[in-house]
């Protein structure tokens, strides 16, 4: 039976030499590694490794825990080695030097070929010494521990006196970093073999030791006595001196006035060699309480004669600094793994839930993985596969190792079993793409198709697996893969898979008529769920036998029967259903189904219910604050926690649905679209929400009364305006000053039609008539009753035509034309953009007043041109009575009079413009930013070209304004133009992302991006 290090130990202690010997035996390759890793030679670590072992044995009755025995090795090692290089050895010559006529010729023969094989793993171990130098000093040695020293996990903790887990990730990340290069390591660990007479050797050393028993108790009462002496005389001598000046000053007898010091402006240099005189003493050479130096008063003469060093030195620059918020942001994947950690996917990044499920953190943080994913684990072992590759990582998602390419193909997702048989690996992987199901038995590295006629014409919707057994969810049924291939279950009257799932031995199937989507842009997309019928299942005998669950044939008739909506984001105008930040379009369906043990979740766009006894009963749950068709994953975690994720970030419940609140702590991706600092505040709008920050962009809370849909934020006279959709038409609102919430603007009347809906009905109608539809061929007075959601009821999407769906595009066109316009406030005189032209109010006045002022620009044949609000919008301007319009056309205009009349000034302009991107005024000076550069002017005649350093234009895409200073952006930078300067001048190192939106506070600049929320920076 083995025994532990504190039972050799034991045995040892009490004379047993030879149980000293399993120790060397266990230890010794991990130490001669160590060795060699701090030395750097080969020969040189074994002689240190015996020495190390010897003098361990010498003091092994020092060991106060004989458990840490591992620990107190290593420690000797390291003084060993340490010594070692302090003593810096002679190198031994060479027997290349020696004379080969002096040496027996046979004997020289062997001699070359021992030497010739010795030089062979001498260049082996200089490979692996490089390759090992590319890592940090922790990492290294339990790099060299672990293949050199063959120690595993468990070993190199003790013997490093760290965590398994420390140990782990240390492996992980050297992995990661020596991707390439870890196969060479393993070819060349045959050069580190150690002699296998070593610890023989070890012990011949120990056995010519006398065994050194424990020690006795010693008389104390003479050491103590000489002890005090010495402490007495120590302090006699050493400590009383350096405080004698506390007590008394030196004084002359002789003395008839105060001693003086003559100081005079010169300094007195003798040029010859002189060594310190230094004086050691015992205790502190200051005065108590004092510092060094205290007290002590420079003279500037002495030191203006000495040479000034005049080198700079270099201090740290001012960064930019992640706020916590807007918090939020699109959340792809959830996962939830075996020991309780709950895992989110936001874009490149995972995040995990910290162990008191309070706050997300972010884990990958040495790797972004881009694209869509799917995450599964085995063990204590994630893994992802991604657009392209598969990964591993053993330490919570910290770090992750590349196990090989995948297929090429759309994911679906990916689910993991018990080794099969051939394997290469304790695992084996199944990949579901929408096309095909593959295999890997080497864990990710290589993968085999297992498609075969069965799988033929299939879109494939799921995967799952119970023990060995997979399962898999396709628009023509559902399949089971066993030895002899896949075969075909029947289950329910329709072939239409919705949804699958499974846990312990339940199979869970949803069958029904799946939701039809179709895009016709990548921005403009129609959905329609026409009745869409769910049918749940339950088998416990894989697939042979099935049982229908309660709520069978339920009908989804809810108000989201025949939907078709229409938004707006990021400056872009988006229609869309599924259309993801990123364009990134995830899966169709609204069904989501997980299960955990006998806990059953089913949310569905108006029924969603939760069993905890696998189905046997059901509670229906409120997800009126989800809206499903954002609704991307959701996982469980306990009997009443649930998370989803979505468009707009992680909602959970503690009430197993009753209730569902934002759960985004830490979780910063959100998309900024606009900015603005205004009432000591800093305001953002995140999608269609608006909120708000007084402490600089650390805390965030909504903004109270916000209109239906948001199209633009500004500020003006110190007030935050704020554009905006509110039950019929677009209207202005400010922020209240009781409580930040917004009020629309007193007395204002609408502008334009009064129901945008009806301007929808209208346009999408017409496309349903053109498309053929003999449902809408009725009479005037009971179409004009019909609703939206009636016109798309029992709609089939496949037979729109090309054409009608440019007729939806065109018309949503219209729509963005007509309500995405700019507006300006002067005073109590608002100006507005509808319709490409622009209107005038003032308070007591019954309507908006036409300025006359129209724009004639190219006309916009498609959502692309739309990418940017830029390209449809006015740029407007105004101080007093004085209004700018920057035009689609790259006319500008210019009105004295609140726009009674216009002058075109663009031929005095100092060069063409084809696109207006900003325009605004800072004191008197209008500043004008277009696509060849920004110009300026006092007076709005003479007109100057605003340069960089090297005397170029320079193009600037969103402008701000604090006092009479402008600040421009360009893609990732922000410059300053003072008054009475023509020269931009870079302020900030580059923005780490996209500038979406741009505001400043004095000296504080803040910055709005897509997928990473505010940024914040501060002005020397």
């Amino acid at each position: 039976m083995q025994q532990s290090d504190a039972q050799l130990i034991h045995r040892v202690l009490h004379g047993d030499q030879e149980a000293f010997s399993p120790l060397v035996k266990k230890y010794q390759k991990g130490v001669h590694a160590l060795a060699w890793r701090k030395i750097g030679d080969f020969h040189i670590a074994q002689e240190i490794t015996q020495d190390a072992f010897l003098k361990a044995y010498r003091q092994l009755r020092t060991l106060k825990d004989p458990n840490a025995f591992g620990g107190w090795l290593y420690v000797i090692v390291a003084r060993e080695c340490l010594d070692y290089l302090r003593r810096n050895r002679i190198p031994m010559e060479s027997l290349d030097t020696a004379d080969s006529n002096e040496v027996d010729k046979v004997s020289y023969s062997q001699y070359v070929a021992e030497k010739q094989e010795e030089d062979a793993d001498e260049t082996r171990r200089e490979v692996v010494k490089e390759l090992l130098k590319k890592l940090p000093e922790s990492e290294r040695t339990v790099m060299t521990l672990h293949y050199l020293g063959e120690m595993a996990v468990k070993a190199i903790s003790e013997f490093l006196g760290v965590s398994q887990n420390t140990v782990k990730s240390r492996l992980s990340r050297a992995r990661n970093r020596l991707r390439k290069e870890e196969d060479v390591i393993q070819q060349n660990l045959g050069s580190f073999q150690l002699p296998d007479n070593l610890a023989e050797n070890i012990m011949q050393e120990v056995s010519r030791i006398a065994p050194v028993p424990p020690a006795v108790s010693k008389p104390v009462a003479p050491l103590a006595i000489s002890a005090a002496c010495a402490v007495l005389i120590f302090l006699m001598i050493g400590v009383g001196t350096p405080y004698l000046s506390r007590f008394q000053k030196p004084y002359s007898l002789n003395a008839t006035s105060e001693p003086t010091v003559e100081l005079i402006d010169a300094v007195f240099v003798v040029d010859t060699p002189a060594k310190p005189a230094v004086r050691y003493q015992p205790g502190s050479s200051h005065t108590p309480g004092k510092r060094p130096g205290a007290g002590q008063k420079s003279d500037a003469s002495l030191f203006a004669t000495l040479p000034v060093d005049t080198t700079e030195v270099s201090t740290p620059k001012s960064q930019w600094n992640q706020t916590k918020g807007p918090e939020g942001g699109l959340v792809n994947n959830l996962f939830m793994a075996s020991n309780g950690d709950v895992y989110a996917r936001s874009g490149a990044d995972i995040y995990r839930l910290t162990d008191d499920r309070s706050t997300w953190i972010r884990a990958n943080t040495d790797v972004s993985i881009n694209g869509y994913w799917q995450m599964a684990e085995h063990e204590d072992t994630l893994y992802i596969v991604s657009d392209t590759e598969t990964l591993a990582s053993v330490d919570r998602g910290e770090t992750w190792r590349v196990q090989g390419a995948r297929p090429e193909g759309q994911l679906i997702d990916i689910v993991i079993t018990d080794e099969a048989p051939g394997a290469q690996a304790n695992i084996t992987m199944y990949l579901a793409l929408v096309d095909g199901v593959f295999r890997s038995v080497d864990a990710g590295k290589s993968w085999t198709s297992l498609n075969d006629g069965n799988l033929a014409d299939k879109e494939i919707r799921a995967i799952t697996a119970i023990g060995n057994t997979v399962f898999v969810g396709t628009d023509k049924g559902l399949y089971r893969h066993r030895s002899e291939g896949w075969t075909q279950l029947r289950v329910g009257e329709t072939g239409n898979i919705r949804a699958l799932t499974s846990a312990e031995h339940r199979l869970y199937v949803a069958v029904g008529n799946d939701v039809q989507h179709k895009m016709f842009s990548m921005t403009i997309s129609i959905s329609s769920t026409s009745k869409t019928t769910l049918s749940l299942y339950r088998s416990t005998d894989l697939g042979d036998l099935w049982q229908a669950i309660d709520f069978t044939e339920t009908v989804s008739d809810s108000k989201e029967n025949g939907w078709f909506s229409f938004s707006h984001e990021v400056n872009k105008p988006q229609v869309s259903a599924q259309t993801a930040d990123n364009s990134e379009v995830e899966e169709t369906s609204r069904l989501k189904m997980v299960a955990v043990q006998e806990r059953l979740l089913v949310l569905d766009s108006g029924n969603s219910h939760y069993s905890s006894d696998a189905g046997e009963t059901w509670i229906s749950l409120d997800t009126g604050t989800l809206n499903m068709a954002d609704t991307f994953a959701v996982v469980m975690s306990g009997a009443n926690t649930f998370y989803t994720g979505g468009r707009f970030g992680i909602q959970r419940t503690t009430d197993a649905g009753k209730t569902w609140h934002p759960f985004n702590t830490g979780l910063v991706r959100t998309t900024v679209d606009n900015l603005v600092y205004a009432n000591h505040a800093l305001y953002a709008t995140i999608w269609k929400e608006l909120v708000v920050s007084f402490d600089g962009g650390e805390s965030w809370a909504p903004v109270l009364r916000r209109p239906e849909t948001l199209t633009s934020l500004m500020k003006f006279n110190d007030m935050l305006y704020v554009k905006g959709v509110k039950e019929t038409s677009p209207q202005l609102f400010r922020v209240s000053a009781e409580d930040t919430g917004l009020t629309p603007v007193p007395e204002m009347p609408s502008l334009g039609v009064s129901d945008i809906e009806t301007l929808v009905r209208e346009k999408f109608e017409n496309v349903l008539l053109e498309s053929g539809q003999d449902e809408l061929e009725k009479n005037d007075e009971e179409r004009m009753e019909l609703t939206l959601q009636d016109l798309l009821e029992d709609f089939d999407l496949d037979k729109l035509s090309t054409a009608g769906g440019q007729a939806i595009e065109k018309g949503m066109i219209e729509l963005f034309q007509a309500y995405s316009g700019s507006f300006a406030v002067s005073g109590s005189t608002y100006y507005m953009e509808y319709n490409q032209q622009l209107f005038r109010w003032k308070p007591g006045m019954t309507e908006w007043f036409n300025t006359g002022l129209a724009d004639a620009g190219e006309s916009i044949d498609s959502v692309a041109d739309l990418e940017e609000q830029g390209s449809i919008d006015f740029k407007i301007a105004v101080s007093g009575e004085t209004v700018y319009v920057g035009k689609r056309d790259g006319h500008l205009l210019q009105s004295f009079d609140e726009g009674d009349t216009w002058n075109d000034v663009t031929t005095a302009l100092p060069f063409s413009v084809t696109q207006f991107k900003a325009i605004g005024f800072a004191g008197p000076t209008l500043y004008v930013a277009t696509d060849k550069g920004v110009m300026y002017s006092s007076d709005g005649t003479r007109w100057h070209t605003a340069i960089d350093a090297e005397g170029t234009p320079l193009v600037i895409k969103k402008m701000a304004v604090d006092g009479t200073t402008v600040y421009g952006t360009t893609e990732r930078q922000i410059y300053q133009l003072k008054e009475n300067s023509n020269t931009w001048e870079p302020v900030t190192p580059e923005v780490p992302s996209k500038i979406n939106s741009f505001t400043v506070d004095g000296n504080t600049l803040y910055v709005g991006t897509p997928g990473h929320g505010v940024l914040r920076f501060t002005l020397d």
